[in-house]
């Protein structure tokens, strides 16, 4: 793992088992009680886990933020396959997050969102690409991360609803999960993104080809 400890000095194994062990205890992520008060915009959470979420941007001065980008740029940036110094925000300030703190005791940050306005956008593995004129029709997601407590119950799909249902233009309809694009996507997420637009589609419809026999979903690229 290229740390340097001593088999023989109890606290030197100890902090190397707290190495290993930085992405799956709760203990890095924990959040106080002043943090989760002094957030604005925020709405409580029952399913499909009880907690809060919370908007936060760039401009936020929340001290949530700042626990969000220690996160980001400690934990979850090497966890899912980027450089650890790759910036929270955009440098255009248009980049929002959603953070979701589970209630349990204590608490603390179970997942993320970091979504931007996007126009160009693919559809995947065609390549075929689609173009928008209108900012804020197609919801590009940067990052999403769920901690591995909380995987597997449905929070990753729960937090994209969540963001279609704040984040749609004030003047339109809800966006379709057709209109959220995957930014570079490493193998989970397209995991992800190709069961969040499959479970779009109407089963009951014979006209509707399932995109998960094709493996179809939307991406971006950052570049």
């Amino acid at each position: 793992c290229g740390m340097v400890y001593s088999l023989e000095t109890p606290s030197d194994v100890k902090q190397h088992e707290r190495f290993h062990n930085r992405f799956t205890e709760t203990a890095n992520f924990r959040v106080s009680q002043t943090q989760i008060e002094h957030v604005l915009q925020h709405e409580n959470v029952e399913s499909p886990l009880p907690g809060i979420l919370f908007g936060v941007r760039s401009t936020s001065t929340a001290t949530l933020k700042r626990k969000l980008e220690t996160i980001i740029t400690n934990f979850v940036n090497t966890e899912i396959g980027y450089a650890p110094d790759l910036p929270v925000w955009d440098t255009h300030g248009k980049r929002k997050g959603l953070v979701f703190v589970s209630t349990s005791k204590p608490p603390f940050v179970g997942g993320f969102l970091l979504v931007d306005p996007v126009t160009e956008v693919s559809l995947m593995p065609e390549g075929k690409r689609f173009k928008s004129i209108k900012i804020g029709s197609i919801l590009g997601v940067d990052r999403i991360w769920v901690h591995s407590h909380l995987r597997r119950k449905g929070l990753a799909t729960w937090i994209l609803d969540a963001a279609r249902r704040l984040l749609s233009p004030k003047d339109g309809d809800l966006l379709r999960r057709s209109r959220v694009a995957f930014g570079d996507p490493n193998e989970l997420c397209v995991k992800l993104a190709i069961n969040y637009v499959e479970e779009n589609k109407d089963k009951n419809s014979p006209n509707t080809t399932s995109p998960r026999q094709h493996n179809r979903y939307i991406a971006y690229s950052h570049t």
